[in-house]
């Protein structure tokens, strides 16, 4: 129970890193808008890659023993804007014994028009028509505008943190720190919470974020195995022997 209260909290304060996205976003063709496809990736053109994300978040208990949980997914790329991301069997505390093979594999290709959802243990696919992208505002704080807090709470500390390399890659650094008084959530003192991302212009992509709530622990997302090379057309493909199930009614 104590991993699933983490994640629920962990969502809770999932706003701040909404809010964390705050470089401005740049030119965007009108004829193919920049758009979020998956998991906070944009789908844009000539800008390929393929990375892991790995997602640990370490919760401490009142006796002072720790719950490690980490995630992992497969995020691609390609230069024509479609993406792909594998997602993995959660790990308890180490990723060493990590699965090769993904349990869910979702597709955005906006080339066709559609996204395409694959189960590898089932080797069933489905297809479902892609919603016309709404483009990507250009305002710098346009996302930390659309999310706010259920409560009233004190407005959110930004800083910026300058710029580091990353995998050899430029990342800006934000961090955004909130304030919950003791009493607004029945809490007996102030807590805490602070979301740091380092964000790459280039990639439009978090290549490492941490998030530290009191009420959830520790979280941290790095990106490791960074490539940026045009990847094998055939990940944005359903596989051969595959059986193409009817989508889900709405």
């Amino acid at each position: 129970m104590a991993s699933v209260t983490l994640r629920s909290s962990f969502r809770a304060t999932a706003w701040l890193a909404l809010a964390a996205m705050t470089v401005p976003l740049g030119a965007q063709s009108a004829a193919t808008p920049e758009f979020v496809a998956l998991g906070r990736v944009r789908s844009m053109a000539n800008q390929p890659f393929r990375a892991e994300w790995v997602t640990t978040r370490v919760q401490t208990l009142a006796d002072g023993s720790q719950i490690t949980d980490v995630d992992r997914e497969v995020r691609v790329r390609d230069v024509e804007g479609r993406v792909r991301i594998e997602r993995f069997a959660p790990e308890n505390g180490t990723v060493a014994g990590k699965s090769a093979a993904p349990v869910s594999v979702e597709i955005v290709d906006p080339i066709a028009g559609q996204t395409i959802r694959l189960s590898p243990l089932r080797r069933t696919a489905t297809i479902i028509a892609l919603a016309q992208p709404t483009p990507l505002p250009h305002t710098p704080m346009a996302h930390a505008t659309l999310v706010a807090p259920a409560s009233q709470l004190p407005r959110p500390q930004f800083e910026r943190l300058g710029t580091q390399s990353i995998d050899g890659m430029d990342a800006i650094g934000t961090r955004i720190t909130q304030v919950i008084p003791a009493g607004a959530q029945g809490n007996d003192h102030d807590l805490t919470i602070v979301h740091e991302s380092w964000f790459s212009p280039e990639l439009k992509i978090d290549l490492l974020t941490k998030h530290s709530d009191p009420r959830s622990g520790e979280a941290t997302t790095e990106v490791r195995n960074l490539s940026l090379d045009d990847p094998d057309p055939a990940l944005f493909r359903i596989p051969e022997g595959y059986t193409v199930a009817a989508p889900p009614v709405q």
